[in-house]
């Protein structure tokens, strides 16, 4: 798999070249793959400028003043970041809020700086062009091509490398902050970590040392993430999530947070309404106080990419809760509703619910009451206890009666021991971690083609929406080893936490080094928390990481060479010839 190349001069006003999926080789120029038109993106463009001035600001005036209070100013930088990474806003007035809150913060952190300094903060002071931004700025300093032109490639690549890993950990961050939770890592060394990016560094060690910054952020994130959840739904366990439609009136929830989904199923009820997850939610049936809401009903619908054609077919509203939001179409925008950072313009929005305060979702119930029911027969319970879904015109979303998730941090803890043993013993031979982002692109077929050739005495751990791909081979089914299925879907991007700590685990039982484990990885690779789950694993020192099925295209050929010489990363070829590669240890 090539890197890819392209040539400033070809680059229209937009410009973004952020994920993997662009339209052409020289990025999305005219409209975004996933559907961001050049307005919201120049908008964008001007908020992660802002928000370098932002850092570089905050970063002075802490030096100035050590002990002043400036989390407010980190909140704000993790919710714009957030609004900004792939598939998450298309709202034209939130992106103006933004960046009206963006020009009051950088005021106030200059009128602090005036104050301690005792003159006046230019540009010239902080010996920083961005600081001069201002709401009225919109000129080619902004934009990517400018960067290019100034920097060359490799060096803005790098630095587009720690802005997008810092955009995927502002989802997880956001999260945290929605149960009261505080991603202390994150909130420290974001403005640090921008500020940084707005030097321009041209030195590649220094740059470097930042991205494992990014991975160390982002794993305290996730970590503080996966206690939030615990504690508030409860310890995940292995559970069989019924995957399709039932009769009566019904809400579609997709997303990341199960703090919405819990406020959305305490407040319907006893109310006549089933609620069916969607995307990577479907790990939330594993968590027991979820669970135990009678209104969850099951799972409808796969990855975020399907959604074109899997909302049609249900009957209810849809809440998006975080990103991976498509633009909709007329024909059912008036039924989506969003949250948070995420937003397009049309969309209805739930406002509120920071800090642990429930959403008030009372429009979306009554939007369920109001629109029609599924229209289909219950399910069938056999004399063996087997339950069978009635026919169904929803059938693209049907794919298996159950599908098996759940496996959280203490669940597979526990099985370390076993896992050792067979390991030692050579009854199990190999563990692969197969995960990611899913996509539109054919090529992704490489991944399920990989899974389905692994050998039946190895494991396979998935998460994040690439699993999509994995959990309808019925490998949940199979055991590798005495009641440890084949496939074992750890949960959302999110839950990598799981992923290492369980890793980890394994190691130090096997008194090993993380890097001498058995164990392969290769990752399907998309947006920004793709990025920062890479750099999670990189952080932790995971080594030989496969990742394809293309490069994003701010990868030039000198940055490739330089993160495989590093870290040892790898592009993926073909399965068969990947598979021996893996079990060789290479």
């Amino acid at each position: 798999m090539a890197t890819q190349s392209f040539d400033i001069e070809d680059v229209t006003p937009m410009f973004c070249f952020q994920c993997e999926q662009t339209i052409h080789p020289t990025g999305c120029t005219k409209v975004g793959r996933c559907l961001k038109v050049p307005a919201i993106a120049s908008e964008q463009d001007s908020i992660v400028y802002a928000l370098k001035a932002l850092s570089v600001v905050h970063e002075k005036a802490k030096q100035l003043n050590p002990s002043v209070d400036l989390e407010h100013v980190s909140r704000f930088l993790i919710e714009a970041l957030f609004m900004t990474l792939t598939n998450t806003n298309f709202d034209t007035a939130h992106h103006a809020k933004a960046v009206a809150q963006a020009a009051s913060l950088l005021d106030e952190l200059k009128n602090l700086v005036r104050a301690e300094a005792k003159c006046e903060p230019t540009a010239q002071y902080f010996n920083n062009q961005y600081v001069d931004w201002t709401p009225t700025t919109n000129d080619e300093r902004l934009h990517v091509p400018a960067r290019l032109a100034r920097l060359g490639s490799t060096i803005c690549g790098l630095h587009e490398l720690i802005v997008y890993s810092l955009k995927g950990s502002a989802a997880y961050g956001y999260h945290c902050l929605r149960q009261n939770k505080k991603p202390a890592a994150l909130l420290h060394l974001l403005p640090r970590l921008l500020a940084f990016v707005a030097s321009e560094s041209t030195d590649v060690d220094a740059i470097l040392s930042h991205v494992l910054l990014c991975g160390e952020a982002n794993e305290d994130t996730i970590r503080t993430l996966n206690t939030a959840n615990v504690a508030d739904c409860g310890d995940p366990t292995p559970t069989p999530v019924k995957w399709g439609p039932q009769p009566g009136k019904a809400i579609l929830v997709t997303g990341h947070d199960y703090a919405a989904l819990n406020d959305l199923l305490a407040q319907i009820g006893d109310k006549p309404i089933r609620v069916y997850t969607h995307g990577e939610m479907l790990s939330a049936h594993a968590y027991p106080a979820l669970a135990a809401f009678p209104a969850l009903a099951g799972h409808f619908g796969t990855a975020w990419q399907n959604q074109r054609f899997e909302i049609p077919m249900f009957p209810g509203p849809v809440l998006f809760t975080t990103n991976c939001l498509i633009p909709p179409p007329d024909s059912y925008k008036h039924r989506v509703f969003a949250m948070g950072p995420v937003g397009c313009d049309g969309v209805k929005r739930i406002e509120g619910g920071m800090d642990g305060q429930p959403l008030d979702f009372t429009p979306i119930i009554q939007s369920a009451l109001d629109l029609p029911a599924f229209d289909v027969g219950e399910w069938k319970v056999d004399e063996t206890g087997e339950e069978t879904a009635p026919p169904t015109d929803h059938s693209r979303c049907l794919t298996r009666r159950h599908v098996l998730t759940g496996f959280g941090e203490n669940t597979l803890t526990a099985l370390v021991p076993q896992i050792a043993d067979a390991i030692r013993q050579r009854t199990l031979k190999h563990i692969f971690v197969v995960g990611g982002c899913d996509g539109f692109e054919t090529s992704r077929h490489y991944f399920t083609d990989l899974v389905k050739a692994t050998p039946k005495d190895t494991i396979v751990l998935t998460f994040a929406c690439g699993r999509f791909r994995l959990n309808r081979l019925g490998l949940d089914t199979q055991e590798a080893l005495p009641g440890i299925p084949r496939l074992i879907d750890v949960g959302q991007c999110n839950d990598t936490h799981t992923l290492l700590s369980v890793l980890s685990s394994l190691a130090a039982a096997l008194h090993l080094p993380l890097t001498a484990l058995p164990v392969s990885y290769c990752l399907s690779w998309f947006e920004q928390k793709a990025v920062a789950d890479l750099l999670s694993l990189l952080h932790v020192g995971c080594k030989n990481i496969f990742l394809g099925p293309s490069l994003p295209l701010f990868f030039d050929h000198t940055i490739w060479s330089v993160l495989q010489d590093k870290f040892g990363l790898r592009t993926i070829t073909n399965p068969d010839d990947d598979l021996k590669l893996m079990l060789s240890g290479q």
